[in-house]
């Protein structure tokens, strides 16, 4: 039953059987869960979303922007929660990202940045953040090794702090 959650709220979602076979693909590592999630915002490509699994968890893809919009101004209050990867008390830093952010944290959290992210204060956040990308991947090219091994949190805290 939990397969036909999608269906049975009128949403479109894959064949039923797919549903197992692409998990398993991601789990055996044969495609990543990127692949996976690009297949099937492809596979419904003449929708505003759709309904997938990941195992037996229902997931939504919103694809449309104007949807988009309404979710997350007009009617943020009834989407607030996202679904856990990694639990708090496993990363600590991780449950402090805005995406991590739950319920009442959420609902305070969000008039105190709201003003940041304002289209003007965007639009001039885009030329920093843009050099700032173009920096990260210039380091790694000029390394002019074919692998770089790299400490992933490292690599991440400061990039994200630039």
């Amino acid at each position: 039953k939990p397969l036909y959650y999608w269906r049975n709220r009128g949403v479109r979602q894959g064949p039923i059987l797919r549903a197992y076979f692409d998990n398993f693909f991601s789990l055996f590592r044969r495609q990543s869960a990127a692949h996976l999630i690009q297949n099937m915002y492809n596979s419904f490509s003449d929708s505003r979303y759709c309904g997938f699994y990941q195992f037996n968890v229902p997931s939504f893809m919103v694809k449309d922007t104007e949807l988009i919009k309404l979710m997350m101004i007009k009617d943020f209050d009834h989407f607030t929660d996202h679904r856990m990867f990694v639990p708090a008390d496993i990363d600590p830093l991780w449950g402090k990202n805005l995406f991590a952010l739950r319920g009442t944290e959420w609902r305070q959290m969000r008039p105190t940045l709201s003003p940041s992210f304002t289209s003007s204060k965007m639009k001039g956040m885009f030329f920093l953040m843009k050099d700032c990308a173009e920096t990260f991947v210039r380091h790694f090219l000029d390394k002019n090794e074919d692998v770089v091994t790299v400490e992933m949190k490292d690599v991440m805290t400061r990039y994200c702090n630039d």
